[in-house]
């Protein structure tokens, strides 16, 4: 049976069917980056599900995933408009979950926003930080706290770099949602004046935006996770950012474990 049409005879919520959503999110990706390097222009899927007929656009994969769990796949269509990342996207999904990721998700936006004014230059920026990189060069582990808009997302990455803890290695900083890790690496990337994917990038899911140049480097808690299955010490970070800790998960519990026990084996981390 074709791939584009066999989770519509699968029971929803079974390991076969939550395997076959990933594998559509993983093909609409690819389709994506290979129309768009053939044709130059931004491509789109149709949605698969059997009953939504229109345009709307989600603004995550977990958006979309639920989305197909609760619809499953029709049969017979030939083309997808892609809900997931990479697109302009609006407010549609009517769940509670959707309505949560859209308040999360504007929120990270606001967050970033009100860094970009609070700290348009880097020495403005950097002399408020000082006390708290004094902290940093004495301390294997710090926490960071601060209000809104303070610069611990986008701002203190960059004071790490012009403080010479990205010249052999790299800062890494995690990100609990997809969009949050692409937003501030693009913010980043502008601010620092580079190219995104140079000197700033970003990884998550199916995605890659990284160079052997690239310095600062964002990514969800789930890509982190995964590289310490190739890699348990991480010895390629000189530094760790766990932003927005406070929001428990099940990929941050298990990271901050295995953090601490690198902590002890690498005395550069």
């Amino acid at each position: 049976m074709d791939r584009h049409t066999w989770m519509y005879k699968i029971p929803r919520a079974t390991a076969d069917y939550i395997k076959g959503v990933e594998d559509f999110i993983t093909y609409a990706m690819l389709y994506l980056e290979k129309k768009h390097k053939e044709e130059g222009k931004e491509q789109m899927i149709l949605c698969p599900c059997r009953d939504c007929n229109n345009f709307k656009k989600y603004r995550s994969v977990d958006t979309v995933r639920d989305h197909l769990f609760r619809r499953g796949f029709k049969e017979g269509y030939e083309k997808w408009i892609w809900h997931g990342e990479g697109l302009d996207s609006t407010r549609t999904s009517g769940t509670k979950r959707g309505r949560e990721e859209d308040s999360m998700e504007k929120n990270d936006e606001e967050d970033m926003e009100n860094d970009r004014v609070q700290f348009g230059t880097s020495t403005l920026g950097y002399s408020i930080w000082g006390f708290e990189f004094k902290v940093v060069r004495e301390n294997q582990v710090v926490v960071v706290v601060g209000e809104t808009g303070s610069g611990k997302t986008t701002q203190l990455t960059q004071y790490l770099n012009e403080d010479g803890y990205t010249r052999n290695d790299i800062v890494g900083c995690t990100q609990p949602r997809r969009l949050a890790a692409m937003s501030v690496a693009k913010r980043v990337s502008e601010e620092m004046e580079t190219e995104l994917g140079d000197l700033v990038g970003y990884a998550i899911r199916f995605e890659d935006v990284t160079r052997p140049s690239t310095v600062i480097k964002y990514m969800t808690d789930g890509v982190l996770l995964c590289e310490t299955l190739k890699n348990a010490d991480l010895d390629k970070y000189r530094v760790v950012v766990m932003d927005e800790a406070h929001e428990r998960s099940p990929n941050t519990d298990v990271l901050f474990r295995i953090l601490k026990k690198v902590d002890g084996v690498i005395s550069s981390l």
